[in-house]
């Protein structure tokens, strides 16, 4: 119990592979525990080939005292059923790494930037270009254009840290402090 709890919530209907990769990943990082919580709840199966992996169904609505408690992964795979999850994520996870899926919910609705501009936790933001460019209302070839700027933009944006995939990793925080990861994407 000393390694702390990961929570992965994604996998929408098609798309659980990426909640089981997500979840494998926190296994190889070091997460003492590591639940995935499929959105596709027709499909809540355990992985066979890691068991170590354990499932919870709908565990975004655990107690905010859970929530506050784990690490949350949000939005890998996450399709359209990630945004329900996305409130009590927002007000109560302790840490929150949203991605993809969660964050096209969040360019589509200004209530969740709203509740992601006011969270007080911990929160990294791991948009590509396009999904940079739906936050910002500009286009994919505007974030490559000057991604620095973007990274920077979108950390202002929304309050969080920003790691901007890409050739040249980009990973910025509200404060301004900016790295590169030269080495790849």
């Amino acid at each position: 119990g000393s390694y702390g709890d990961v929570a992965v919530v994604a996998g929408a209907a098609g798309m659980t592979g990426a909640a089981w990769l997500a979840g494998s990943a926190a296994l190889a990082a070091g997460a003492g525990r590591v639940y995935v919580s499929l959105l596709d709840l027709q499909l809540q199966v355990q992985q066979p080939a890691r068991p170590e992996l354990m499932t919870r169904q709908a565990w975004w609505t655990s107690t905010p005292a859970v929530l506050n408690g784990t690490t949350v992964v949000a939005g890998c795979g996450g399709g359209q059923a990630v945004a329900s999850t996305l409130p009590a994520l927002l007000a109560h996870a302790g840490r929150l790494v949203l991605d993809a899926d969660a964050l096209n919910a969040v360019s589509n609705d200004a209530a969740l930037l709203a509740q992601l501009q006011h969270r007080r936790g911990p929160t990294l933001l791991t948009p590509h270009p396009l999904e940079a460019a739906r936050l910002l209302s500009c286009s994919a070839a505007q974030i490559q254009a000057d991604r620095l700027a973007a990274a920077r933009e979108v950390s202002r944006l929304t309050g969080a840290a920003v790691l901007l995939k890409g050739s040249g990793t980009v990973l910025t925080c509200p404060t301004g402090q900016t790295v590169i990861n030269p080495s790849g994407n």
